[in-house]
């Protein structure tokens, strides 16, 4: 997959002509994972985190612009919570996700000239590699005098692990996703917001689904 992401890259860019422009821009970028158990409520996982990609502007006809486009993204969630427990003290533990991804969006655009700029929409399909997650977990305990106890044993102040979660292959890599959006141009400067949605079961588990939706904005300038 690693490959055909490459490929469609290259040939993405290598298109640029004297009817085309260089696009650079970035953004924010939010991550909804909507993950189900069969018969049972979906539970859904929120990530933030921002993108950053480059891309032409191909004109295809009077109103018709091709926008495929290379982008990084990255994502990220946490939380911490705490429980005090009679005899022992305080237990306090906090996690975090860490992602990054390599995806080539390959957007056509539905042009409405203005008189500064244009209108634009665009829908069309993304190709999405996962590059990285991991999962960093941290946990410490004190007694009810707000000393270490972990410290007192002689393990740090905090046990802290990490884990690939791609390591075992459940979670997989690769998705599809389909969407659209709308934007505005003003001279060089390019401002948008889209929505994707995932069309690849990342789950590879029979009992469990799991499929993302992607909202994001962001500004870019042509060249």
């Amino acid at each position: 997959m690693r490959k055909v992401l490459t490929i469609l890259a290259v040939l993405a860019l290598s298109t640029a002509t004297s009817f085309a422009q260089v696009t650079i821009g970035a953004g924010y970028a939010h991550n909804i994972s909507t993950s189900k158990l069969s018969n049972s409520t979906a539970n859904n996982a929120l990530t933030d985190g921002f993108y950053i990609e480059g891309g032409i502007q191909a004109q295809l006809g009077e109103i018709v612009t091709f926008n495929p486009t290379l982008r990084y993204t990255f994502l990220t969630s946490g939380e911490s919570n705490s429980i005090a427990v009679p005899i022992i003290g305080t237990l306090s533990g906090s996690s975090r996700l860490l992602e990054h991804y390599l995806s080539v969006p390959a957007m056509f655009e539905l042009n409405l000239e203005l008189n500064n700029g244009r209108f634009f929409m665009f829908a069309g399909p993304t190709l999405e590699l996962g590059l990285a997650s991991t999962a960093r977990l941290s946990a410490s305990a004190y007694d009810g005098l707000g000393a270490s106890i972990l410290e007192a044993l002689g393990l740090g102040s905090k046990a802290n692990m990490s884990l690939d979660l791609y390591k075992d292959k459940t979670y997989g890599r690769f998705d599809a996703l389909i969407g659209g959006g709308i934007g505005f141009q003003f001279g060089q400067f390019i401002i948008k917001a889209g929505y994707n949605y995932g069309m690849v079961d990342r789950n590879k588990t029979s009992e469990i689904t799991l499929h993302d939706q992607q909202i994001y904005c962001g500004v870019a300038v042509a060249f």
